[in-house]
């Protein structure tokens, strides 16, 4: 199966990515964070994102006006 995920989904994983690796230095540098604090922070950066970033295509996006040619082939 030819897949890859959207650029919403890699945008939220790089952001949980990027959090986490942000609190671990902060807690390196001295910054006492909680675990569950940690763990909430990274969760509610990924909710805003999955819920503020519009997703492009999929199962909840309303197709376009956009008139395709008779001979288009998605690439997906």
């Amino acid at each position: 199966m030819d897949t890859k995920p959207s650029k919403k989904t890699s945008l939220e994983v790089l952001a949980g990515a990027l959090v986490t690796v942000l609190i671990w230095v902060a807690a390196e540098n001295g910054l006492k964070i909680p675990e569950y604090i940690g763990a909430a922070v990274v969760t509610l950066t990924v909710g805003a994102l999955a819920y503020f970033v519009p997703a492009k295509s999929g199962k909840y996006v309303k197709p376009d006006d956009t008139p395709v040619a008779a001979d288009y082939e998605p690439k997906h």
